[in-house]
């Protein structure tokens, strides 16, 4: 019940460039003008502040890259617009430094709807560096409440953080920010656990058995019940695949020792 809408600029962008590829430099770049080791040269920006929209005398590919940047971005105002309208709860995440959050479309939706804004740091859900996040979020169902606000947690400083500062492997320079565009694991589970609940408080709960999963849809179990068996896990079984199941828990011993052994 829940429509979530990931963004970002052009790769070419002030925003993604420094704004996330060198989150720790910006300072360095735009106002000491420093040179970064490996980064002989780097693309001049696309936006800015006054011109989040795309910056003027840009050459003829540069204005494309923004204008197909800015028509993706339209069209998702467009869908979350639809989204609202059918009840559905959405939000939009990007960096916080993001111009994104300053194009014309993102203010237009803004204006519509102000929604709630939710700053994170990834290392506060199971991340190895401080990286911030925004998402903006709306849910018709219950307007004035924040149902991302659980994940609002800011670096309490009680732990290190990996470092941000490029490296060189296999003979590439290696920006740290590439890997952190994939969420931690607890993050996953954060926000799973909230669409749950959406999801629960609207009434929909998961099918328990094959009979309930074919009266919702019966054509999903046609070619698996009557040409071939399904090997993954879109349908439930016919039959359990064991008579019963127990299940247990044991703690090691020993640092390193395997959980459970084999059984003979």
């Amino acid at each position: 019940m829940i429509f979530r809408q990931f963004a970002s600029l052009p790769r070419q962008s002030v925003t993604t460039y420094v704004g996330r590829i060198l989150p720790k430099l910006r300072h360095c770049i735009e106002s000491q003008g420093r040179r970064i080791q490996g980064v002989a040269n780097p693309p001049r920006p696309l936006r800015s502040e006054s011109y989040p929209d795309g910056l003027q005398g840009l050459s003829e590919r540069e204005e494309e890259r923004v204008r197909e940047a800015n028509m993706s971005y339209e069209a998702m105002v467009e869908l979350l617009l639809i989204l609202i309208g059918f009840g559905i709860a959405v939000s939009v995440e990007n960096p916080l430094n993001s111009l994104f959050w300053m194009t014309s479309f993102m203010v237009r939706l803004f204006n519509r709807y102000p929604g709630h804004f939710t700053i994170l740091q990834h290392c506060m859900h199971g991340g190895t560096r401080d990286k911030k996040s925004k998402f903006w979020s709306h849910n018709p169902r219950k307007p004035d409440e924040n149902f991302l606000a659980s994940l609002g947690l800011l670096c309490d400083q009680s732990h290190q953080h990996e470092s941000w500062k490029p490296r060189w492997t296999d003979g590439k320079l290696f920006f740290p920010t590439v890997a952190e565009a994939a969420y931690p694991h607890v993050l996953c589970q954060r926000m799973a656990s909230l669409c749950l609940d959406e999801a629960k408080a609207r009434g929909v709960s998961s099918c328990e058995t094959l009979q309930e999963q074919l009266s919702l849809d019966f054509g999903t179990g046609k070619r698996n019940l009557f040409a071939a068996q399904s090997r993954g896990n879109k349908l439930k079984q016919i039959l359990g695949e064991y008579g019963g199941t127990v299940q247990a828990f044991r703690i090691p011993q020993a640092v390193g020792e395997r959980p459970f052994r084999k059984v003979p």
